[in-house]
C-alpha cells in the first residue's frame, strides 16, 4: 500500500470511529484493509459478534460509509453458488465528511436555507425517505410540517434537478465491473460463441449495462412526488386531468428542467441541467451478439424499457430476473426486454459528486482570473456551465467543443440571472482567442464549426494541473526561499541539468547550490541520477544531474495532506477532551438557559484558550480539506 492510500486511509478510520465509535470503526477498519468481503468473512475476520456485526455494518451503510453490492450466483461442476452480498467501505465520502461545512454554505448562498436545511438533513442521517425528510427539515425549520410541505417538497425536487441530491444505490445491485489495465491484456481471438470465455464476455456486457441503468436511473424523480408537486402548483379540472396524463413522463420531465446556466427550479432556485430525456437500455435476450455490441458501442439503440405501473425508470437492475441473477422465471417472452422495475421503497443521499464539480470549475475560474482579468473569468464561467450537463465525472480531461455563439448566449443569460456581475468589457470572440493563444495550452481551438465559427476546448486537466504546480511553487518557496523556488523552476522547464549547469543559469554560487540541492533531494523536491562511465560505477568516474518530477511530488503531497490532515484533527480532539468538564459545565448552563454563572480566572483563561485553539485547526482543517480536493478529487 502506498503511503498516499495508507495515510488516507488512517485519517478516514479516525473520522469513523470518532462519529460511530470504536465498534463501527474496527469493523469499517477491516474492511479498509481488505477490500470486499462477505459478512461471514468480516465476522471472522473482527473477532465480534454477528449482532454486532450487522448494527455497524447497518449504521455504515446508513451513513454511506459502506457501500453493498450482490454477487450473483453461478453455476459450476459443484453445483449452484447461491448469491451473497459483499460490503466495501468507501474511502472517499467518508474523507469528504470534513468538507460538509462547504458543502452547506454553498448550497445556502446558491439555493437558500430551505435547501440548506434540507442537504444538512441528509449530510447528519446519511439517507432518508422523502417523509423523513419532510419531518426533519420542518423540525428544523421550526414550523409545522403541513405548513413548509409544499415548499419543502418543491425545493427538494430541485436539488434532484440539480444533481445536487441523488437516489441511494440499492443494495442488490452487481459490483463494479473491475477492468484491466490495456497494457496488461495481451491480444487474443474473439471467443467462439457458445465456449466458457464467450459466457464470461456476455455476463461482463450485461453486468455493463446494469451499471448504465442505475447510473441513469440516480436522479429519476419518483411519479407520486412528481404529480404531488404538480398538484400543488396548479388547480382546475382540466389540470388535474393533465397531472393524471403526466404518470408515465412524471420523471422524465422532472428530469429535464432548464439549462445550468441561470434557469431555477421551483421551489429552492437551484439551477437546472439541460439534458435531454435519459432512456433504460435493455437488450432483448434473443438478440444476436453483433447486435449486443453495438448496442454496447452505441451504435444501435436497445429496446426501450415500456412504462408500466410497476415498473419505472428508477428501478433497480435485478427487475425481470431471479435474485441470483440467472433467467427470468414465469411468462417472459424469449424476446421481452429486462425491465426495470421501482423499487418499494427510494432512499435520498447528497450527491458529492457534484458539489466536488463545483469547487473544482470555481478553482479553476480563480486561476484564470489571477492569470488574466475579470473578463476572461466571465467567459471560462460561460464556457463552464455551457458544457457542464455533457461532463460524466468529475475528473473530466476535456470539455466537449464549444462555439462562440453558444459561450455569447450563456454570458448573456448568466448575467440575467445575476451569476455574473456584468458583462465583459471586451467581445467574447477576442477573450476566446486570448485564452486560446495562451502558451500554457489552457484552452484549445479544436475546430470549426457548421457555421465557420470557430469552436473552442477547455483543457481542465491541464488547469488542475497547474493549480497544483503553483501550490507546489507555493511549498518550496516557503521552504526553501526564492532561490530554492528559481531551482525548482529551473529544472521543471530544462529537465535534468549538471550542479555546475544550475549554479549557473540560476545565478548562485557553487556552495550555496550544493547545500540548496541536497536540502530538497532530503525534502522530496528533485531527484538526483548517477549516470556512471565505467562499468564498476565508480564515483569518481561517474557525473549526476538532478531533476524534477512533478508526478511524484504531486502523490507524496497528497499523501503529506492526508497525514497533516489527521495530526490536525487528533490535536483538536485531544484539547477538547483535555477541556471536557469545563465544556460540560458551559453546555449546562446553556441548556438551563444560566446567563449569569460564576467562572474562576483559571476557567474563563481556559475557555479563551480553547476558543483560539479551535478557531485556528479548524480554519486548518478546512484549508488542508481544500488542497487535498485540488490533490486527489479534482
Amino acid at each position: 500500500m502506498s503511503s498516499r492510500k495508507q495515510f488516507a486511509c488512517d485519517l478516514a478510520i479516525r473520522l469513523v470511529q470518532e462519529q460511530y465509535g470504536d465498534a463501527v470503526g474496527g469493523v469499517f477498519k477491516y474492511l479498509a484493509a481488505k477490500g470486499q468481503l462477505p459478512l461471514g468473512e468480516i465476522i471472522r475476520g473482527t473477532g465480534l459478534s454477528a449482532s454486532l456485526v450487522k448494527q455497524a455494518l447497518l449504521i455504515l451503510i446508513q451513513q454511506n460509509c459502506v457501500s453493498v453490492y450482490l454477487q450473483p450466483g453461478e453455476e459450476s461442476f459443484r453445483g449452484a453458488r447461491p448469491s451473497f452480498h459483499v460490503y466495501e467501505c468507501d474511502l472517499g465520502r467518508v474523507l469528504q465528511i470534513i468538507r460538509h461545512s462547504r458543502f452547506l454554505l454553498h448550497i445556502r448562498d446558491e439555493a437558500g436555507e430551505v435547501a440548506e436545511h434540507i442537504v444538512a438533513q441528509l449530510l447528519q442521517d446519511g439517507r432518508l425517505r422523502m417523509d423523513q425528510v419532510l419531518g426533519g427539515v420542518a423540525a428544523r425549520m421550526g414550523k409545522a410540517q403541513e405548513e413548509v410541505a409544499d415548499t419543502i417538497r418543491n425545493t427538494f425536487i430541485s436539488l434532484v434537478q440539480a444533481h445536487y441530491v441523488e437516489r441511494a444505490p440499492l443494495c442488490n445491485a452487481p459490483p463494479p465491473t473491475i477492468r484491466p489495465h490495456p497494457n496488461s491484456v495481451k491480444a487474443r481471438k474473439k471467443p467462439a460463441g457458445g465456449g466458457e470465455a464467450f459466457a464470461a464476455e456476455q455476463g461482463a456486457a450485461s453486468r455493463t449495462l446494469e451499471e448504465l441503468a442505475i447510473e441513469k436511473a440516480r436522479f429519476k424523480v419518483p411519479a407520486d412526488l412528481a404529480l404531488q408537486m404538480f398538484g400543488t402548483t396548479t388547480a382546475g379540472g382540466g389540470n388535474a386531468a393533465a397531472a393524471a396524463a403526466l404518470g408515465g413522463g412524471a420523471e422524465a420531465a422532472a428530469d429535464g428542467g432548464g439549462g445550468g446556466d441561470g434557469a431555477t427550479g421551483g421551489g429552492g432556485g437551484v439551477k437546472r441541467r439541460a439534458e435531454d430525456e435519459l432512456e433504460l437500455l435493455a437488450v432483448p435476450k434473443s438478440a444476436p451478439p453483433a447486435k449486443k455490441a453495438r448496442i454496447r458501442a452505441g451504435t444501435a439503440r436497445a429496446d426501450v424499457v415500456t412504462s408500466t405501473p410497476g415498473a419505472g425508470p428508477g428501478a433497480g437492475p435485478g427487475a425481470g430476473r431471479s435474485s441470483g441473477g440467472g433467467a427470468a422465471g414465469g411468462g417472459a417472452g424469449p424476446s421481452s426486454p429486462v425491465a426495470a422495475a421501482e423499487p418499494p421503497v427510494v432512499l435520498w443521499r447528497v450527491n458529492n459528486d457534484e458539489f466536488n464539480r463545483v469547487f473544482r470549475h470555481q478553482a479553476m475560474v480563480g486561476l484564470i482570473r489571477e492569470k488574466f482579468d475579470e473578463d476572461a473569468a466571465a467567459v471560462v464561467t460561460a464556457m463552464l456551465a455551457t458544457a457542464r450537463p455533457h461532463e460524466a465525472s468529475v475528473k473530466e480531461e476535456r470539455s466537449v467543443p464549444l462555439s462562440e455563439g453558444e459561450i455569447e448566449t450563456t454570458v448573456g443569460r448568466l448575467t440575467t440571472a445575476g451569476v455574473l456581475e456584468a458583462l465583459p468589457q471586451q467581445p467574447v470572440s477576442a477573450v476566446l482567442r486570448t485564452l486560446a493563444s495562451d502558451p500554457f495550452e489552457m484552452f484549445s481551438l479544436a475546430a470549426t464549426g457548421m457555421q465557420g465559427s470557430p469552436m473552442y476546448v477547455i483543457n481542465s486537466q491541464r488547469v488542475i494541473d497547474l493549480i497544483m504546480l503553483k501550490q507546489i511553487e507555493a511549498v518550496v518557496k516557503s521552504r526553501y526561499d526564492i532561490a530554492g523556488l528559481r531551482v525548482f523552476r529551473l529544472l521543471a522547464l530544462r529537465g535534468q541539468l549538471e550542479q555546475k549547469q544550475i549554479a549557473d543559469l540560476a545565478m548562485l554560487p557553487q556552495k550555496d547550490t550544493r547545500e540548496l540541492l541536497y536540502r530538497m533531494l532530503a525534502g522530496g523536491f528533485v531527484l538526483l541520477q548517477d549516470i556512471p562511465k565505467s562499468a564498476d560505477r565508480a564515483p569518481s568516474r561517474s557525473f549526476y544531474t538532478w531533476r524534477v518530477s512533478v508526478t511524484a511530488i504531486c502523490e507524496a503531497t497528497a499523501g503529506q495532506l492526508f497525514r497533516a490532515t489527521g495530526r490536525v484533527h487528533q490535536r483538536l480532539k485531544f484539547e477538547m477532551e483535555k477541556e471536557k468538564e469545563l465544556l460540560g459545565l458551559l453546555e449546562s448552563a446553556k441548556e438551563a438557559k444560566t446567563v449569569n454563572f460564576t467562572l474562576t480566572t483559571a476557567q474563563r483563561q481556559a475557555v479563551n484558550r480553547l476558543k483560539r485553539m479551535s478557531e485556528v485547526m479548524e480554519t486548518s482543517l478546512q484549508h488542508l480539506d481544500e488542497m487535498i480536493a485540488v490533490f486527489n478529487d479534482f
